[in-house]
């Protein structure tokens, strides 16, 4: 899967994510399927199908809405940003000796602070990594020690009406591991901020935001804003591509940076005597030997220019002489700029590069969330199977019907529904084991009405005996239908929200399910909802 295929199946995620609207509707979804199983076929592997599902999904939604092509467009990294970056850096570098005049200390020449930089660098970024190794080595020895991990929840605060600690627990009680990666990440801030805070990070933000023009302002956030949603989650997702990226231009910036001061101080050495010489307020002649031998001693010997001893300093001492010709001086720092920077940095950018290469040709796009496995089962032409136990509430037919498109976004338009019969209230103890036809089922559901009072030894014990009966693995929801409620009561905010609170609470204090609160007689859902559910199954291995 290439950099580009990552783009638009993100993409794609993003508008299929959201309700189906004019822009693309339901029978696009399904043609886009068809067209990718007669090109790939049904065998095709997972990034080869989903990805020419994408790429024919895209070439249908651009022709509508050609704006979606641009944003596309807009994120690549701009062409023309790491050459005009290289010379920017290259005249820089000659800058820095253009100020130096025609007299070189030799205890403080121009060169001097671009070693020094650079050998600060190197410390660093060597501390950093021995920093992740010996975390990364503490992490797996802990999860060694546990026999297992478990993800966190999803970035972001959970809504009012969500859980996002339900399956994960759930995993846990159940002695279920929870996948890592398992949910692609969502981008909180803006794009720029994806290159982490290690060593330099500021810089590769800068360098991020200057080459994508992404992050100068800050994105509306709205979940109704697809653009915005897409580019916060590709950020994310991009971020060890754009990273390697950033590194790369940095090295490479470094190395010219460094050149364009040895060009300089050459090209001015053809028209014009550089003298070279030392003063100190404090240094005698024999420190500065030792100094002076420190400084470049390999490159003097590496060179077979030989280093004057504290006699041949002291006449070279400002300003009581003159100083001499400086080109030994500048051959021997040139060399020490060659091996300590130039060397060193053109295999630092060159390691990056050929990672930006490897992840712009097999880009690592987790394929296991939820709206990947329902693509998978399109493929494979199998149906999600959904197992529903309604407890003290028969469903009226509005609410029955709103079952299916309530789970449809997260699960797949192929949606088998097996409902149960209501248990009455008091029966929870009379659930069968094994729950009748649960085998195949990817999801179960608790149904209960808000209308009803919440009982901690009815509806919370029912909830924790069907938690402990279903098949390892298996998410349960636990949906609370206000259909009923709002046709009595009205949309009266306060009466609803004290209600929500009692369901919470009464349910929470039997099992550490959170109940999710829905509409089911209504046309449409709220777009958080669809997100509490993909959160939910998220959480659960596939």
């Amino acid at each position: 899967m290439t950099e580009n295929d990552a783009q638009q199946i993100l993409l794609v995620r993003a508008l299929e994510r959201q309700p189906a609207s004019a822009t693309w509707t339901e029978d696009d979804r399904l043609h886009a399927t068809q067209q990718a199983l007669r090109e790939a076929g049904p065998q095709a592997d997972a990034p080869t199908f989903i990805s020419t599902r994408a790429r024919l999904a895209c070439e249908r939604l651009f022709t509508r809405k050609p704006a979606l092509a641009d944003l596309l467009h807009r994120l690549h990294w701009r062409g023309w940003f790491t050459p005009v970056a290289l010379l920017v850096a290259l005249l820089a570098g000659a800058l820095l000796d253009s100020a130096g005049g025609n007299r070189i200390n030799i205890l403080n020449p121009p060169l001097l602070l671009i070693i020094a930089w650079n050998l600060f660098t190197y410390l660093v970024l060597a501390g950093g990594a021995l920093v992740r190794a010996l975390g990364g080595r503490g992490r797996k020895g802990a999860q060694d020690d546990a026999g297992h991990h478990h993800m966190a929840p999803a970035p972001g605060s959970p809504s009012p009406n969500g859980t996002q600690r339900t399956a994960s627990s759930r995993a846990s009680r159940q002695g279920t591991s929870t996948p890592r990666g398992s949910s692609l990440p969502d981008a909180p801030d803006s794009p720029a901020a994806v290159t982490g805070s290690g060593p330099f990070g500021a810089l590769r933000r800068l360098v991020v935001r200057l080459a994508t023009g992404q992050g100068w302002s800050t994105p509306a956030h709205s979940d109704d804003n697809l653009g915005a949603r897409f580019t916060r989650q590709w950020f994310a997702v991009a971020a060890p591509l754009y990273s390697q990226r950033a590194l790369t231009l940095l090295h490479a910036g470094a190395l010219m940076f460094a050149t364009g001061a040895l060009a300089s101080l050459y090209l001015h050495g053809l028209v014009l005597e550089y003298r070279a010489g030392w003063e100190s307020t404090f240094l005698v002649a024999p420190q500065v030997e030792t100094l002076t031998h420190g400084l470049w001693g390999l490159a003097s010997l590496l060179s077979g220019i030989a280093l004057p001893d504290a006699a041949g300093l002291e006449a070279m001492r400002f300003p009581q002489h003159p100083g001499v010709n400086a080109a030994p001086w500048i051959h021997l720092q040139t060399l020490t700029v060659v091996l300590v920077v130039i060397i060193p940095r053109l295999l630092l950018a060159l390691w990056h590069r050929e990672q930006v290469r490897k992840l712009r040709t097999h880009f690592p796009l987790p394929l296991d969330d939820t709206y990947f496995r329902d693509l998978l089962r399109n493929q494979r032409g199998e149906s999600a199977t959904v197992w529903a136990q309604p407890y003290s509430y028969t469903l009226s037919d509005a609410a029955r019907a709103g079952l299916t498109p309530l789970l449809t976004p997260v699960l797949g338009s192929q949606i088998r529904l097996r409902l149960q019969p209501s248990l009455a209230l008091g029966d929870e103890d009379d659930l069968p084991q094994p729950l009748p036809h649960i085998d195949g089922a990817q999801l179960a559901v608790a149904i209960f009405s808000a209308s009803a009072t919440p009982e901690a030894e009815n509806h919370a014990t029912f909830l924790a005996t069907l938690a402990r009966r279903l098949p390892a693995g298996l998410p349960l929801l636990a949906l609370v239908d206000e259909s009923a409620f709002i046709a009595r009561f009205g949309h009266d905010t306060a009466r609803l929200d004290s209600r929500r609170t009692a369901w919470r609470r009464i349910l929470g204090s039997r099992s550490d399910i959170l109940p999710v609160f829905v509409n089911l007689a209504a046309d449409a859902q709220p777009a958080d909802v669809t997100g509490q559910l993909e959160s939910l199954l998220n959480a659960v291995p596939a």
